[in-house]
């Protein structure tokens, strides 16, 4: 039975044996997301990992129309796998290849207008990807998005990825929130967070918090999530970079905003409380450091010596 909800996992050809998974690739420019999308097909193994050695295929499909943008030249067997999609394509799969196309567009245009706080650059906030370019914002910010659900032995865990927002730190990792799905209350949907992860895009993963849940059943989880996933990897990073890019334009932002020059003082802040300009304000003279005798002249000006004057 075809779920016309989502596009297809993989995809078989009368034209060549074999199952093929199925790709659609997006560019990440607003407009170009919109008109067109790269189909891509990759033989499988038994496993369904790429054969070493197997058919790929690529198709630049024209949104608008439906078919191939400048087909380019290709072996036999390629080519015939390419016409049979294109003449078989259903119409609602076009429908759904053109509504992710939409949505990829707003997506690239939210990541483009979107600025980081500049305290959070500063301390390196860990910042969720879905803040940036999801709509209804991320399930940590109290939002609706989030990266993954999963269900193991029917439990429903919800997964938020978050990446370090300094723009310096290259630490080439993502940070997956584990969440259990809790009963709606008040209409509102209640998460509780299990513990939390570090997936470095080269080396083992790690659980480094714990919320009252068993170490050993965390380990689990994450590794069944990975292995079960293999390309989650590189969604992580393709997201890590989006919110590096990001993060570094924001810099950007708030280093070439100027402070407002400070106006000179109005009228009105010179007027005395009489209403006339106040006089300019100049400071009283210090007291000269050379002191004076007593049998000279008094320095008030008076004329009589100092003793008799002043220096009483």
């Amino acid at each position: 039975m075809i779920d016309e909800d989502r596009l297809p996992d993989f995809v078989t050809f009368f034209s060549s044996p074999g199952r093929f998974d199925f790709s659609p690739i997006y560019c990440r420019n607003a407009e170009c997301a919109r008109s067109h999308v790269f189909l891509r097909f990759r033989e499988l193994n038994s496993r369904r990992r790429p054969l070493r050695g197997g058919l790929t295929l690529t198709i630049d499909l024209d949104l608008a129309t439906g078919r191939e943008k400048k087909p380019p030249a290709r072996p036999d067997p390629l080519q015939r796998m390419a016409e049979e999609f294109l003449n078989r394509m259903p119409q609602w799969m076009l429908e759904k290849l053109r509504a992710l196309g939409k949505e990829r567009s707003d997506i690239a245009k939210r990541i483009e207008s979107h600025v980081i706080d500049a305290g959070d650059l500063e301390r390196g906030a860990l910042i969720a990807y879905n803040d940036i370019a999801s709509e209804k914002k991320s399930v940590i910010s109290g939002g609706e998005a989030c990266f993954r659900r999963i269900i193991i032995n029917g439990e429903e865990f919800v997964i938020e990825d978050l990446y370090c927002s300094k723009p310096s730190c290259r630490c080439r990792e993502a940070y997956l929130s584990f969440m259990k799905l809790s009963e709606y209350r008040k209409g509102e949907l209640e998460l509780r967070e299990l513990f939390s992860a570090t997936v470095p895009f080269r080396g083992r993963p790690a659980v480094n918090r714990l919320f009252d849940f068993d170490v050993g059943k965390a380990e689990a989880i994450l590794d069944l999530f990975l292995k079960e996933r293999p390309g989650v990897r590189k969604i992580l990073r393709e997201r890590y970079d989006i919110v590096k890019a990001v993060a570094e334009r924001s810099l950007k932002a708030h280093r070439s905003v100027k402070p407002p020059p400070t106006p000179p003082p109005s009228a009105s802040a010179l007027m005395s409380p009489l209403g006339a300009i106040a006089p300019p304000f100049f400071p009283a003279p210090q007291a000269s450091a050379v002191k004076t005798g007593r049998n000279e002249p008094c320095p008030c000006g008076s004329g009589r010596k100092y003793k008799k004057c002043c220096g009483r």
